[in-house]
């Protein structure tokens, strides 16, 4: 059975699970960014969760929007050229069960949008003495997607849309609030890809298991998870795609005044693409953002920006996030 490595997450027993309380000292939780690599982007992308679930009988929605500049050009061959700004959107209700567990009900789009970020990342590079790779040459507004070797050849007027999905999310608390062991959680996804104007999307199904962990360091906390990425279909178009992913996210929040805190955050995305140069190296994100907790709604901003390898991660972005409890 092709996904039968979850069945065990489905046996494994609470291991140190406190009552659910909201009084408790309990972050604000890691920010809603994913990977905007121009691959991994393509596919299910697992968004980091904050292990700390929703109590029984709590709601809330999620909305999450991120901006991204993407400039990926080979170094050596095969050639290939990406070169568009990404409007990155997930919407999602969740709420919490009896017994620990949680789910949530989710939507996502991404598509190139004209942004203006390109001119912001040209200026970035001169102030830094770093090589614009080409980017100067290139019109801001463009949206391309030329892999010459596989005969792709995509632009403004035959993409309009990346990717299109709707997901489904189970999660279970597995330790909460427990003297020394993080609060941890296990989540499972299902992503149905929609058939729409996308010419990535088949309507493959694609499946995720993700392992959630906080660590409270007095008023402050770290953030980490695992996740692993089973793909229901091996071609982007005409590109050889691999069958699964790991991904990997490190992340500390500095507790501020006024329910208030500031977050870092470093991604790591296994390569998707096979026998793409650089495209088919892992990607390294990190992310800088601010949130904050209000009555019923909890709001953050932040910016994206890569590490190396640089033709496999985003040039620069900016995210914004939004919950709020029903």
């Amino acid at each position: 059975m092709k996904y039968g490595w979850l069945a065990a997450w489905f046996l494994l027993p609470g291991l140190a699970m406190a009552a659910c309380n909201e009084g408790a000292n309990e972050g604000l939780g890691p920010v809603m960014v994913r990977s905007e690599s121009p691959a991994q982007a393509l596919r299910l992308t697992p968004m980091p969760r904050d292990p700390y679930l929703l109590c029984a009988g709590q709601q809330q929605f999620r909305a999450m929007s991120s901006v991204v500049a993407i400039w990926s050009k080979s170094a050596a061959p095969p050639d290939y050229l990406f070169n568009y700004e990404m409007l990155d959107v997930h919407l999602a209700l969740a709420g919490g069960l009896d017994g620990g567990w949680a789910y949530e009900f989710s939507y996502d789009d991404r598509r190139p949008v004209v942004a203006g970020l390109r001119p912001l990342v040209i200026a970035f590079h001169n102030a830094l003495g770093l090589s614009n790779d080409g980017r100067g040459q290139r019109s801001t507004s463009e949206t391309l997607i030329d892999i010459p070797s596989y005969g792709v050849h995509l632009d403004g007027h035959n993409v309009s849309l990346l990717a299109r999905a709707f997901q489904i999310t189970l999660s279970r608390q597995l330790i909460r609030n427990h003297a020394w062991l993080p609060t941890t959680a296990l989540s499972v996804t299902v992503r149905k890809a929609l058939v729409s104007d996308s010419p990535f999307e088949n309507g493959a199904v694609d499946v995720d298991g993700e392992l959630s962990m906080a660590l409270p360091l007095r008023n402050d906390f770290v953030y980490g998870d695992l996740a692993y990425t089973e793909f229901g279909n091996n071609h982007l178009i005409n590109v050889p795609l691999e069958s699964h992913e790991f991904v990997g996210m490190l992340g500390y929040e500095w507790t501020l005044a006024g329910n208030s805190a500031l977050i870092g955050q470093y991604l790591y995305s296994q390569g998707v693409v096979k026998n793409l140069g650089d495209l088919s190296n892992s990607s390294h994100e990190v992310y800088l953002g601010y949130k904050r907790r209000l009555t019923a709604m909890t709001w953050e901003f932040g910016i994206i920006e890569n590490l190396a390898p640089y033709n496999n991660s985003p040039d620069f972005g900016l995210n914004f996030g939004l919950t709020y409890d029903l």
